[in-house]
């Protein structure tokens, strides 16, 4: 890096003293607070419980999609608190996905309490957020230069995307950490060829494991990645034979780190022994089964926790043929099928322009600059995991409904974004250093102005976060978290009573003290009837996400009077509302209603 590429230059210690000084307190107190001003979301509850169950029982196939690790972290300073747990309607059998049921018998049985629960739960997962933040800077130091590290843990430390789940008990942060880290040491491996960094890589290879399913991934992409980079490099490798030697370290040191995340619970079992349920390891259409049964292949002994590898198998399942309680939304429309360029249209509204800005400036810097700093290598190691892994998720079309699952890819456009401090341009282009500046403090002042709604974010371009129902629903934007703000917006209106709530989620309002009620629907073989009143309805339901509330769907042509959050709208009626059926004894509602 230039010294004089722009005004301002930053030294090493001085870099980390602003990342360590500022970056990592500021991050702390904003995820500590987002911590308490979103209610429960629909997928905390069966974490939450779920991780109880494992201080409790060591029992870790409650919500066993998901490996332990988060939730363990998550609930230590809970069962510390001696809740009480109601586990009836739990389940032995994973494939019955009881653990959203649990998780609200969780809620009855501890009361308002809960909320309390949460929040110790949700502070406890910071230092995931912060590692990534951390492996950023680093990274970002080593591509670019103390600034480059510097600009890189600041997008991390604001982009709402990463705020919005790092606030969260769900592992989607630790996996994004953990996924950074591995591909790190991985990259330094390939440059030092040196045991100690196997060694690092195999560590953060194994907590990647107990994050999140989509990480097996990485035993055939690090190979990958490893065979590019030889083909590509010009420098001169080690001997293959060392090389294997030490890849067998990564693997062994990772299936360690796994296997003892699920207590070396059922390793080794022979593959021939576990009832699967998705098609690819049942062979019969998903009927519970074991192709490899009575096979030589079902004798082999497995060296992973059989809980992991039932978990792996019942996400197979539902990218296979889709998760059927809900449908997959994307612009109006409902269908229980994916799209392939679902996840390309969820980034493109759902990251800031300020961060687009950035990353185009970058590209251009890449060209721009004779002696680059990012030479093939360097570039291949740093978007190759994250462009397989937005491609391995896009084609996973059973369903389309989380931006989340590509989250891992985020930390890569800031340290990409970082490559602008190689620019040459940045000294013959006078406002090109004012327009860094400008698009980082854009981003800042982007997240910063939905606070506390990260979770619901969207561009400009999108039309804001106003918008975002229209064009995409769940968890990115109403996973129910917004009950605390509904309670504030009734006590500011105090008029608006009787209210009528339409909730997506599984928490309880009356933990919150909100005095509303269920919706009246008074239908009859020709029509439906709703009372005039005022309205708060969650926008998965204004658009009959949950296919049970078709009546609301006429809602969507009138305009909102207030709202909480983003994800719950308000609406009054002066006029009761009639809804005629297509035909009578047809529970679909003709959208035209008086």
């Amino acid at each position: 890096m230039t010294d004089g590429s722009v005004s301002i230059s930053l030294t090493a210690s001085q870099a980390c003293w602003i990342v360590l000084g500022l970056f990592v307190p500021l991050h702390v107190l904003l995820l500590g607070w987002l911590a308490c001003k979103n209610s429960p979301t629909s997928d905390e509850v069966a974490h939450l419980t779920a991780g109880v169950r494992i201080w409790n029982f060591g029992d870790t196939r409650g919500y066993s999609v998901n490996p332990p690790l988060v939730k363990a972290v998550a609930t230590l300073p809970v069962v510390l608190n001696h809740p009480r747990s109601d586990w009836r309607r739990y389940s032995e059998n994973p494939a019955d996905r009881r653990e959203w049921n649990v998780g609200q018998d969780f809620f009855y049985a501890n009361g308002p309490v809960t909320l309390w629960y949460f929040t110790l739960a949700r502070w406890a997962c910071i230092p995931f957020s912060l590692i990534g933040l951390i492996y950023c800077f680093v990274w970002g130091s080593e591509l670019s230069g103390p600034r480059g590290g510097v600009l890189a843990a600041c997008l991390w430390c604001f982009d709402p995307n990463i705020l919005a789940n790092a606030s969260l008990i769900t592992p989607d942060i630790a996996a994004t950490s953990f996924g950074l880290a591995t591909v790190y040491h991985f990259q330094k491996w390939l440059h030092t060829r040196s045991w100690q960094d196997s060694f690092y890589t195999g560590v953060a290879l194994g907590l990647a494991q107990l994050t999140k399913m989509t990480w097996v991934m990485l035993y055939i992409w690090l190979p990958l990645l490893w065979g590019i980079i030889r083909w590509v490099s010009k420098s001169r490798f080690q001997p293959v034979s060392v090389g294997l030697c030490q890849w067998g370290l990564i693997v062994f040191l990772s299936l360690e780190i796994l296997n003892a995340g699920y207590g070396f619970q059922g390793t080794f079992e022979p593959l021939g022994k576990t009832e699967f349920v998705s098609r690819a390891l049942t062979g019969d259409q998903g009927m519970p089964g074991n192709r490899f049964r009575g096979s030589f292949f079902g004798m082999i002994p497995m060296p992973v926790p059989v809980d992991w590898l039932i978990g792996m198998d019942l996400q197979k399942r539902d990218f296979e043929q889709g998760w059927r309680p809900l449908p997959s939304y994307l612009r109006g429309e409902l269908r229980m099928q994916g799209w392939w360029y679902y996840y390309l249209y969820a980034a493109a509204v759902k990251t800031p322009l300020s961060l687009f800005g950035l990353i185009a400036l970058s590209a251009i810097s890449l060209v721009s600059t004779e002696k680059r700093n990012l030479n093939a290598e360097k570039l291949i190691a740093l978007l190759f995991i994250p462009i397989a892994l937005f491609l391995f998720v896009s084609f996973q079309t059973g369903f389309s409904r989380y931006y989340r699952y590509v989250l891992p890819c985020l930390p890569y456009t800031y340290l990409f974004s970082s490559q602008i401090f190689q620019s040459r341009l940045l000294t013959r282009i006078r406002w090109m250093p004012w327009a860094t500046r400008f698009l980082v403090l854009l981003l800042c002042l982007e997240s910063l102005a939905v606070s506390p709604h990260q979770l619901g974010f969207y561009n400009v371009l999108a039309g804001g976060p106003a918008q975002g129902h229209t064009h995409l629903l769940d968890s990115n934007t109403d996973w129910g978290q917004d009950l605390y703000s509904l309670k504030d917006w009734m006590i500011s209106h105090p008029e608006a009573r009787p209210m009528f709530l339409s909730y997506s989620g599984v928490a309880d309002p009356r933990f919150f003290e909100i005095g509303a009620q269920p919706i009246p629907v008074f239908a009859s073989r020709e029509q439906v009837n709703i009372p005039k009143g005022w309205y708060a309805i969650s926008v998965n339901h204004l658009h009959d996400y949950e296919l049970d509330r078709p009546f609301l769907k006429p809602f969507q042509k009138i305009k909102p009077v207030g709202r909480a959050g983003f994800s719950i709208l308000i609406y009054h009626l002066d006029e009761p509302m009639t809804q005629f059926r297509v035909a009578p004894g047809n529970t679909n509602i003709d959208e035209n209603a008086s």
